[in-house]
């Protein structure tokens, strides 16, 4: 066809896509991820954290590295922060449920998450601190805040991370938090592989 580009793109390329004559269709990698059965999700949620407490999850990957690509806090008081370490010290802890994604391809997760451990250290902080910000009403009532945090974090495999929120406000708070992650190498190469 003419005004194709150099036969570099020949076999890999439908004919006519760099000329308008032909589409592509493209997927977010989550999708994908999901349509592979390598997508995974859980959420734990609070009913009444005092102030100055804290709601902390234990996220420990398994053999293959992870990437999260989605995390969802929901509250209803004035000042809940997010803080992420790796290498936390623990003891105990009861695991929640993850699910994959996909209801056709089912593989099991390989990572595991604990609630209610006690932590010990917290290890070192591995992110900026997130400030979530709800408003007080008049009276006692609160408003609800959600929000989505973004940003992909690329974790390493067979270690272990602290997912801490803490109510920062003045009245107590109920508080939710949602993950959903890839398990599995990356498409791209990491630093060092080039």
């Amino acid at each position: 066809m003419a005004g194709e580009p150099h036969n570099l793109y020949n076999g890999i390329f439908p004919e006519g896509v760099f000329t308008g004559a032909r589409a592509l269709t493209v997927q977010t990698y989550t999708e994908g991820n999901v349509k592979l059965g390598k997508q995974f999700e859980s959420s734990t949620y609070a009913a009444a954290i005092a102030p100055a407490a804290n709601l902390d999850a234990i996220f420990i990957t398994g053999n293959v590295p992870v990437l999260i690509t989605e995390r969802r806090i929901q509250f209803d008081g004035t000042l809940v922060t997010m803080r992420f370490y790796k290498d936390p010290v623990y003891s105990g802890g009861s695991p929640l449920a993850t699910y994959n994604l996909s209801l056709i391809s089912q593989s099991p997760s390989t990572a595991q998450i604990l609630y209610g451990a006690i932590v010990s250290s917290t290890g070192i902080e591995s992110s900026a601190p997130q400030y979530n910000i709800g408003s007080e009403q008049s009276g006692k009532a609160t408003s609800s805040s959600a929000l989505s945090i973004g940003n992909e974090r690329s974790l390493p495999a067979n270690s272990k991370f602290l997912i801490r929120l803490t109510n920062a406000g003045t009245i107590a708070t109920s508080a939710s938090y949602y993950m959903s992650w890839f398990e599995g190498e990356p498409d791209l190469p990491r630093a060092g592989d080039f």
